[in-house]
C-alpha cells in the first residue's frame, strides 16, 4: 500500500488498536498479584513485590482511564490521547520486561522465575498480535518485554542458554509481527477496495448509460424519500416532467445514433440552464 493510502487509513488503524487493547491489559494486574502471592514470594521480597505490583497496577489503571475517555474527548485532543496511548502501552512492556529481567537475577525463587517466564512469553505473544496494525509499536512492545532479560543475563553471565532461547524467541516474534502486519494491511486494502467497488456498482445501477443522468431506480428511491418528508412536514411535493416533442421523427429521419446525440445534448442544455 502506498504511503498516502496508509496515511488515509491512520484513523482506522488507531481505532483498531484501541479495540484490540481495550481491556487486554487488565489480566496484567490480576496475574501480577497472583505471581507475587504465590509461594509467599511477597514475604521474602517485600520491597520488590510492592514496587512490582503497584507500578504495574498504576500503569494499567492509567491505560484503563484512557480507554474509558469519551469519544468526543479523543476527537478533540486526538494527538495528545494517541501519544499517551502509545507511551502507556510502551511503558507496560518496559516495566514488565524490567521486572522479568530482575527476577532472572534473583537467587533461588524458582517458582517465581518460572511463573514470570511463562507469563512474559504469553504477554509478548499476545501484545505482538494485538498491536500488529502498527508494526513499530508491536516490535517495541515485544522488545521491551524480552530485551532487558537478555541484556541482564548476558552481562551477569546468568543462565546463558535461557538468554539465547529468549533471544531466538524475540527474533521469532519480530518476524511474526512483520508478516502479520503485511497481512493486516493487505486485508485492509482489500476491504477498502471492495467498499469502493460496491459504491461504484451502486452508482452505476442508478445512472442511465446514455445520458449520464440518474435513472428510474434513483427516481423511485428519491420519490419515496421525498414523499415521506413532505408527509412529515405537511408540505406539497413538486415534480417537473420534461418531454421532447416529435423526438421519434429525429430517429426516423437521421437514425438512432443522431437521436441519441440529440437526446444527450438536450439533457445537457436542460442541466446547464
Amino acid at each position: 500500500m502506498k504511503i498516502e493510502e496508509r496515511a488515509a487509513f491512520k484513523q482506522r488503524v488507531l481505532q483498531d488498536l484501541k479495540k484490540r487493547s481495550s481491556f487486554g491489559f487488565l489480566p496484567y494486574v490480576a496475574i501480577t498479584w497472583v505471581i507475587i502471592i504465590s509461594d509467599d514470594f511477597y514475604k521474602r521480597q517485600p520491597s520488590f513485590s510492592f514496587l512490582f505490583g503497584f507500578s504495574i497496577t498504576a500503569i494499567c489503571l492509567f491505560r484503563l482511564a484512557l480507554v474509558l475517555l469519551p469519544e468526543n474527548l479523543w476527537n478533540k485532543h486526538n494527538s495528545l490521547c494517541n501519544t499517551l496511548f502509545f507511551i502507556s502501552t510502551g511503558s507496560t512492556s518496559l516495566a514488565w520486561g524490567t521486572y522479568f529481567a530482575y527476577s532472572m537475577v534473583l537467587e533461588q525463587e524458582y517458582t517465581f522465575k518460572l511463573l514470570m517466564a511463562i507469563c512474559t512469553a504469553t504477554f509478548a505473544a499476545g501484545g505482538n498480535m494485538a498491536f500488529l496494525p502498527n508494526l513499530r509499536l508491536s516490535v517495541f512492545y515485544v522488545f521491551g518485554m524480552l530485551a532487558p532479560a537478555i541484556v541482564f543475563m548476558s552481562i551477569l553471565q546468568i543462565n546463558l542458554p535461557l538468554a539465547v532461547i529468549i533471544l531466538f524467541y524475540l527474533i521469532y516474534m519480530i518476524l511474526m509481527a512483520n508478516r502479520a502486519n503485511r497481512e493486516y494491511w493487505q486485508a485492509l486494502e482489500t476491504e477498502q477496495l471492495l467498499i469502493k467497488k460496491t459504491e461504484q456498482l451502486k452508482l452505476l445501477s442508478r445512472i442511465d448509460g446514455l445520458t449520464g443522468l440518474y435513472n428510474r431506480r434513483h427516481f423511485d428511491e428519491c420519490l419515496d424519500r421525498e414523499w415521506k418528508k413532505t408527509c412529515r412536514e405537511q408540505q406539497p411535493p413538486s415534480v417537473i416532467i420534461c418531454d421532447i416533442d416529435f423526438f421519434k421523427r429525429i430517429n426516423d429521419l437521421h437514425g438512432h445514433q443522431a437521436g441519441d446525440e440529440f437526446l444527450k445534448r438536450t439533457v445537457l442544455m436542460v442541466v446547464i440552464n
